[in-house]
């Protein structure tokens, strides 16, 4: 799905001439597509999670909880494809939703976004300790090495690849496309970080994955493609398993 083609210059902090106007693209989507596509994602996941309960109410089987994630993540794509589609135009493509070379060297961007995000987080669980929910083992950490690999497969590939696409490629790219980066990277990082709602006990832990949310809207603002960011999200999906599996 990516873009092979040669990259193409674009000015500093826009994300927009590389991507609403590419020439032979007439995909372009503002905030109410962004609206449309969460009810859609929520709508879907609501019927898909309705389907699995049928054969696990409770989802309680390991089987159940792999094919609801893998469900989610190919949702997540999809819903980010077909609602930036134009009339008539079919699947969107690849590029307008960041899947592009970067216009400028993404490494020292994506080092200080991570950076601020690490000093972040650890500032804010110092302060406020929050209890982020260990989903290793509800997707198979410890049931074998099947459930391991599916797990990590899941976490450090499957989550980074979908979401960026969803929340950074088609909602921060949607927002972006009528709003200012500060507006559109904060609506699309509490939206980001409301995704990961799992109850009452991770409300703690949300203000903190929205500002991972900011972090990587801004990379992909400086940069114009979402390979970096997905780089970025792997990496700490990564760390994060490591350290729930050590």
């Amino acid at each position: 799905m990516s873009d092979s083609g040669t990259a193409q210059a674009a000015p500093a902090g826009s994300i927009l001439p590389d991507g609403a106007h590419e020439p032979g693209s007439q995909a372009t989507w503002g905030p109410g597509k962004v609206g449309v596509g969460i009810l859609a994602l929520l709508l879907t996941t609501t019927f898909e999670v309705g389907i699995v309960s049928v054969f696990d109410p409770d989802l309680n089987s390991l089987a159940a909880r792999l094919v609801t994630q893998a469900l989610l993540a190919a949702t997540l794509v999809g819903i980010a494809f077909v609602v930036t589609s134009s009339s008539g135009e079919g699947i969107a493509p690849a590029r307008t939703l960041g899947l592009r070379r970067p216009f400028r060297s993404p490494l020292g961007i994506a080092a200080a976004a991570y950076v601020g995000y690490v000093v972040f987080a650890v500032v804010y669980s110092t302060l406020i300790h929050p209890q982020q929910k260990d989903i290793t083992r509800d997707l198979g950490f410890g049931h074998g090495a099947v459930g391991t690999i599916a797990a990590g497969l899941l976490i450090v590939i499957a989550a980074p690849v979908s979401e960026e696409l969803f929340f950074r490629g088609f909602i921060f790219g949607g927002l972006r496309r009528r709003l200012s980066f500060p507006v559109a990277g904060l609506i699309s990082a509490g939206i980001f970080g409301l995704f990961h709602y799992t109850g009452a006990g991770s409300l703690a832990v949300l203000p903190q994955l929205a500002f991972l949310g900011l972090a990587l809207s801004w990379v992909y603002e400086e940069t114009g493609s979402i390979y970096p960011t997905m780089a970025i999200h792997a990496l700490n999906n990564a760390f994060a398993f490591v350290l729930l599996t050590s």
